[in-house]
C-alpha cells in the first residue's frame, strides 16, 4: 500500500524483486515470440530474384507490299544467279592464279613530263 502511495505521488519507490524479474521474463518472451514470427515470415515469403535484363533488338521493318517483297526477292536472286554464273565461280585456287591476269601498271612512259606538255594535254596556254 505505501508502496502505491508512493507511486502515484510521483515519489522513487524500490520496486520489489518479483515484481523486476516478471517484467524482464516478459520482455524476454516478448523478443523470443517477435523473432519467432519474423522467422516464419520469412520462410513463408518467396524471395524475389530478378532476371536479368535482355535488350531485344529492333527489328522493325516498315511494312513493305506483297510487290515490293517480291521485287527485292527477286533482285537477290539474281545476285546469286550472277555470282554462280561467273567463271571464277568454284574454280581451285591453282587454277585461279592461271586465269587471273595481274593488271599491268601504268608506266611513267605515257605520263608528260614537261609543264608544256601538261598545258597541251589540259588545254591551258600560260599566258604572261
Amino acid at each position: 500500500m505505501i508502496r502505491l502511495l508512493m507511486f502515484l505521488l510521483g515519489k522513487d519507490y524500490e520496486p520489489c524483486k518479483s515484481c523486476q524479474t516478471l517484467k524482464d521474463q516478459l520482455e524476454l518472451s516478448n523478443m523470443e515470440n517477435q523473432r519467432l514470427t519474423d522467422t516464419l515470415l520469412n520462410i513463408l515469403q518467396p524471395k524475389i530474384q530478378e532476371a536479368p535484363v535482355h535488350e531485344i533488338p529492333n527489328l522493325k521493318r516498315p511494312a513493305l507490299t506483297f510487290t515490293r517483297r517480291r521485287a527485292e526477292l527477286e533482285q537477290q536472286d539474281k545476285i546469286k544467279a550472277a555470282a554462280m554464273k561467273s567463271p571464277l565461280a568454284a574454280v581451285p585456287d591453282d587454277k585461279l592464279k592461271n586465269m587471273v591476269k595481274p593488271k599491268e601498271d601504268t608506266k611513267l612512259e605515257n605520263k608528260p613530263q614537261t609543264l608544256e606538255e601538261l598545258e597541251e594535254e589540259l588545254g591551258v596556254t600560260s599566258e604572261q
